[in-house]
């Protein structure tokens, strides 16, 4: 960690010995350029502290507990789909006939079926 500090901190002061150096109208590209790697550098560090943090202080079982309780939650999720879903049917073709062909269409072929 104090590694990647160090280069970033490296990295910037190498950039910015190379923008004074430059031309003025140079300076100004350098530095938008800098800036946009600098914030790029950052915003990894940072994913990777949190990534690092998350895995410190959640160990195997917790993250065993974790993706336990998310794949429960996909098969309760799957579950009440499966038993919710002939109800949608029976609503999303109501509304297709009805919309498309009209209610008298739509109860002469409930009537028919």
């Amino acid at each position: 960690m104090d590694k990647l500090f160090s280069n970033l901190q490296n990295t910037a002061t190498n950039m910015t010995k190379m923008v004074e150096t430059k031309d003025t109208s140079d300076t100004t590209k350098d530095s938008e350029k800098l800036l946009q790697k600098q914030q790029n550098s950052t915003e990894k560090l940072s994913a990777l502290l949190e990534q690092s943090l998350n895995v410190l202080n959640c160990g195997p079982d917790c993250q065993k507990e974790k993706i336990s309780k998310e794949l429960k939650k996909k098969y309760e999720d799957a579950e009440t789909n499966l038993q919710t879903a002939p109800v949608q049917l029976e609503t999303s073709k109501k509304h297709y006939y009805v919309f498309t062909e009209g209610r008298s269409f739509y109860n002469d072929m409930l009537e028919k079926e």
